[in-house]
């Protein structure tokens, strides 16, 4: 049987956005009803028997608190911009299961995190949840059991949002029997390999719009 080889890359699309609700971070990550941020765990093939733990995320600009640009300014803007916020999400991964409250914390195994300054046009725009700030954070590591934290950042906020530590098992997919099933926007092909841009809304689907899911077949 012939398999198709497929290349996957994540691309995301860099928007503005905007104004905070008075409800917390944990809340609004796992909120079903109109979210305005997305946040998903995607697990990958690796080599040297290592799995990419890969964080897919969102924040669409009704969320994210924006302010004029000031007059004086050392700001590499876009013309037009007239708003503009500053965003930083991180992540901690500890090895392990997820401990008590009293138990000894585990051992961090790795940090990342990702930051950007964000612009807009007009007022309109920082309040539209058409336009979003998206990107990824990953990493490579050994099968097994792990928890992990996240943590978000606006406009240089001192006290950090954190959500709750979460344990996940992260597989050995070149020994796994059953493949995944991956949802993807479009596709291209570079030196005759597909490419498909991975969806960041988390187990959803653009409505009305086309959509293709990527199958990975094991050996």
């Amino acid at each position: 049987m012939r398999k198709l080889v497929l290349s996957l890359i994540i691309l995301f699309t860099f928007a503005g956005s905007l104004l905070a609700q008075r409800v917390t971070y944990p809340q609004l990550v796992f909120r079903s009803q109109t979210p305005e941020i997305f946040i998903d765990e995607l697990i990958l093939p690796a080599e040297d028997g290592k799995t990419t733990l890969a964080f897919l995320f969102r924040f669409n600009n009704d969320f994210i608190p924006y302010k004029k640009i000031p007059m004086n300014n050392e700001f590499n803007a876009p013309e037009d911009a007239e708003f503009y916020s500053t965003v930083r999400l991180s992540t901690e991964i500890y090895e392990g299961e997820l401990k008590r409250r009293q138990d000894p914390s585990a051992n961090s195994v790795t940090r990342d995190f990702w930051s950007d300054t964000l612009f807009a046009a007009s007022f309109e725009e920082t309040r539209s949840n058409e336009n979003f700030a998206a990107g990824y954070l990953e990493t490579q590591i050994t099968p097994g059991t792990y928890n992990f934290i996240l943590q978000l950042s606006m406009m240089q906020e001192i006290n950090e949002r954190n959500t709750q530590r979460r344990e996940i098992n992260i597989p050995n997919l070149q020994e796994a029997k059953k493949g995944e099933i991956y949802f993807t926007r479009n596709r291209s092909e570079v030196n005759g390999l597909q490419q498909l841009e991975l969806m960041n809304l988390e187990d959803n689907v653009p409505y009305g719009k086309d959509f293709y899911a990527a199958i990975r077949i094991p050996d």
